[in-house]
């Protein structure tokens, strides 16, 4: 995919490439923090058919044991708290309807 804006858009862009290259499985590399929102996100719109595999990467900047010491660390995790209880809320709202 081209120009995309959200990990939701980068799911459903590798979704076409899964397709099109008829693959069974997929390792998706994200930042530690981003790990649970990714492989929560790609496993709903990849469904059942595709083994993702989620590959969990530290931080370059500081100690992934650490986080909470550094100011990235503490807002890096604010903000993946934020964005999983939005996403969250936004795909279950659209399954009610």
């Amino acid at each position: 995919g081209k120009d995309l804006t959200s990990t939701w858009e980068e799911a459903e862009a590798v979704a076409v490439w899964v397709s099109t290259n008829q693959l069974r499985s997929v390792i998706i590399p994200t930042d530690w923090y981003h790990s649970r929102r990714v492989a929560w996100t790609f496993r709903k719109v990849l469904g059942n058919e595709v083994d993702v595999r989620i590959k969990a990467l530290d931080p370059l900047d500081y100690p992934v044991d650490e986080w909470w010491l550094n100011e990235n660390g503490l807002i890096n995790f604010q903000n993946e708290v934020v964005k999983m209880f939005l996403y969250w809320m936004s795909k279950e709202k659209k399954q009610a309807n």
